[in-house]
């Protein structure tokens, strides 16, 4: 028997049960069998993962900048260099606008405003574990973001059962 493949299979053991510790469900599949045309030792497992995965949440990734310059590349038929900057001009204008305090709206998704929070005295509150008095101290105002999910944003949302199913996973 081959070293190198009981390796691959006890090292595939050994994910599984830290996985089953961990309470998260992994999927393995052949590595021979579609690894994009690596041959790898008979036998040996790889994991299957099909969005890219945070293992402190359990949960797979938010869009991340390059596969959304990626989209927009593929969606708007240009290059992805050029995707990039149109992107980076997006951001540029948008900063622009909040350090201005405009408010400002994209396309129909999302509007964006500038909020002053105003300052809060010192006051006195009480320690939740041992019941006793405290001064909370007075914090200055501020300025904040604001984001508001406009019609196009809450139409493309998802059933309630679709995203409970989606958020569990």
């Amino acid at each position: 028997m081959d070293w190198s493949a009981s390796l691959a299979r006890q090292r595939a053991r050994l994910h599984a049960i830290v996985d089953a510790r961990r309470g998260r469900p992994r999927r393995y599949r052949p590595v021979g069998a579609s690894s994009g045309g690596l041959s790898a030792a008979r036998g040996s497992i790889a994991p299957v993962r099909t969005a890219p995965f945070d293992p402190r949440e359990g949960a797979p990734l938010p869009l991340t900048q390059t596969q959304l310059v990626a989209a927009v590349a593929d969606r708007a038929e240009i290059p992805r260099a050029e995707a990039k900057r149109v992107l980076g001009a997006l951001e540029e204008i948008l900063l622009e606008e909040l350090s201005n305090a405009q408010k400002v709206r994209v396309g129909g998704l999302v509007q964006l405003t500038v909020r002053v929070k105003p300052a809060q005295k010192r006051r006195l509150g009480r320690n939740p574990a041992t019941g006793e008095e405290i001064t909370i101290a007075a914090k200055p105002a501020s300025v904040d973001v604001r984001a508001r999910p406009l019609a196009k944003a809450k139409a493309a949302l998802p059933s309630v059962q679709k995203a409970r199913r989606r958020l569990a996973a």
